[in-house]
């Protein structure tokens, strides 16, 4: 299987980092530094990956992965530890994802009706509040940063808040086997509103509930 970023906007094939301290190459998913709890690590097997791989950057694109538990072995957030082998047949059509819901400032991000789909793990991240309390204090809202192992036919949803000045709140995302097809669950119920229009009767409340959930 292979290993994508996933955005609200779409997918791209990941790229892990090399990790000087660790001598070994991971997908780090979730900020790091100040503001976050800790980011996500999906390390690769030391022995199959070394570090002249840094020279052959372009192999990342076809590179496809085994997927196996460190056994007792937990992260600090309490994720269990997995470690990345190197595989080259791939016949169950599934992948990871490393999925980046985009919080705004000031709001946060939360991943709703997953299936077909297991969360691995995740990253956490802090957000400040955009207007302080009473009193000059600010409100904090988690984010998560989740890894997501995705067979076909999954499907899974987001939601944001924030200062979105605009932009759609919920999404929608899906895995045939091949790709991921990522829609703003807005553009849908707009386009029920549309149709209904173009056919003379006002759009029903009901349809949109559905299409919300």
């Amino acid at each position: 299987m292979k290993v994508y970023w996933l955005y609200s906007s779409g997918s791209v094939m990941a790229t892990p980092q090399w990790l000087e301290r660790e001598e070994c190459f991971a997908f780090i998913h979730g900020p790091t530094g100040e503001g976050a709890k800790g980011a996500y690590e999906l390390r690769l097997d030391r022995r199959r990956f070394t570090q002249k791989l840094l020279h052959t950057p372009d192999i990342w694109q076809e590179m496809k992965y085994i997927l196996y538990p460190v056994e007792g072995c937990h992260d600090a957030l309490g994720n269990p530890r997995y470690v990345l082998m190197p595989y080259r047949r791939d016949l169950s059509g599934g992948c990871l994802c490393l999925l980046d819901m985009s919080p705004k400032p000031g709001g946060s991000a939360t991943l709703l009706n997953v299936r077909g789909a297991e969360i691995l793990g995740k990253g956490v991240s802090l957000n400040a509040a955009s207007s302080p309390r009473l009193g000059g204090a600010r409100l904090a809202s988690e984010t998560e940063y989740p890894v997501l192992l995705c067979r076909p036919g999954a499907q899974f949803e987001w939601t944001r808040s924030g200062n979105l000045f605009g932009q759609p709140a919920d999404f929608q995302a899906s895995w045939d086997g091949s790709e991921f097809r990522v829609s703003s669950l807005a553009w849908q119920v707009d386009s029920v509103a549309i149709e209904h229009t173009l056919e003379g009767r006002r759009p029903c409340r009901r349809h949109y509930c559905q299409l919300a959930i």
